[in-house]
Order: C-alpha cells, then structure tokens, then sequence
C-alpha cells in the first residue's frame, strides 16, 4: 500500500493553482477543465476556485496562504494564476505586488465580458463599467447568462481562434510590453493565454 502512494506521487507531474474572482470565471475556466482527459487531468492537478473575497488585497492573501500550504505539505505549485478584472478600481499596487511574488495574472478590462466579445468581433472599445459590457455582449449573444455551467462550450464553438487573435492584436497596439503598465490598459485582456495554457496539457499529453 505504501508503494501505491509514493508511485501515486510519483506520476503527478505538476499542480495548478488558478483562484477566479467572480463566479463567472470559475465557471468558464473549469468547463475547459472538464473536457480534458483523464490521462490529462491524471498527471497534471489543476485547482480551479473562486476567492472568498472580491477585494484585490484580500485575495492575494488567500492565494499566497494557499501557496505556502501546497510547500508546507510538500506539493508546492508550479504555477498559481490569479483571474480579475478591475471594474474600474486602482490595481497598480496590487499589480506590483503580483509581479514581487511571481503570481501569474489572468486580467481583463473591464470585465471578462470584453473577453467573450471578441469571440463577436475585432474591437478596442471601451466600456465605462462592467454593466455596459455586459448590456454590449447581449446585443451579440442574447442568451448569454453569468452564471452558465456551459459558457466554455457554447463560447468554444463561436469562434475561439478568432478571439485569440483579437486579443492578441488589442495586445499589440499598447506597442512593446515593456513600455506600457496593463493597468493603465482599457480595453484589454489576456485571459487567452490562460485558456492556452490549459489547452496545452491535453495537447501534449
């Protein structure tokens, strides 16, 4: 019985952290969870939540408690992502403070909305809140629901390259990463790159 579990340990390769802000995201991001196969999800451990608290300095904390349990029970993380948007509040410190302890950002502004928008068109339109973005989606996508355990599904088959390209290309017109601060950025997002992410382990399973 012992060997079973130290060979159990043995096969997983890596552990995932990713902690979602808002219901919606947790919902969209665990539908892709869902499809990969159980070769995948038997080798990597992908842990997908939602924060208790909406509060940017609240839920750096909890992630960072969340870390430091993985290294205390020796199953540290290899990557942890922290899913938001700023709905029009301050993050540079927050920002800062992301990038101090290597936690990986998976940001969109104003809401992830913008995201699913793309999946309807190449755009760099601004929305002045949340609500807009969201009234803005309806108009493309009139059966769009929050709280829909299927958002993956239906926004994979609208579309899904042409709204990495189009994030992508809103990416590029801030110019050199370098030179510009993400939260300055409105309208953006980079919630494709996380979803690659996950795309990758059944990829190259």
């Amino acid at each position: 019985m012992q060997y079973r579990k130290e060979n159990k340990k043995r096969s997983l390769k890596q552990r995932v952290l990713i902690l979602c802000e808002g219901k919606t995201e947790r919902l969209y991001l665990q539908g892709i969870k869902n499809t990969l196969s159980r070769a995948v999800q038997r080798d990597v451990e992908i842990n997908i939540s939602q924060a208790k608290s909406s509060e940017p300095v609240t839920f750096i904390n909890e992630i960072l408690q969340k870390r430091n349990i993985a290294k205390q029970e020796k199953q540290p993380y290899k990557e942890i992502w922290m899913v938001f948007d700023d709905d029009n509040r301050n993050l540079k410190n927050i920002f800062q403070k992301l990038e101090k302890e290597r936690i990986m950002t998976a940001y969109s502004s104003i809401s992830i909305e913008f995201w699913f928008i793309l999946h309807f068109e190449k755009t760099n339109k601004q929305f002045a809140k949340h609500e807009d973005a969201h009234r803005y989606l309806l108009c493309l996508k009139p059966d769009y629901e929050k709280t829909n355990p299927d958002l993956w599904k239906e926004f994979e088959i609208l579309y899904l390259q042409n709204a990495k390209n189009n994030a992508l290309w809103l990416r590029q017109q801030q110019g050199n990463p370098e030179m510009y601060n993400v939260f300055d950025c409105k309208p953006y997002t980079n919630i494709d790159i996380l979803v690659e992410k996950l795309l990758y382990f059944e990829e190259n399973n």
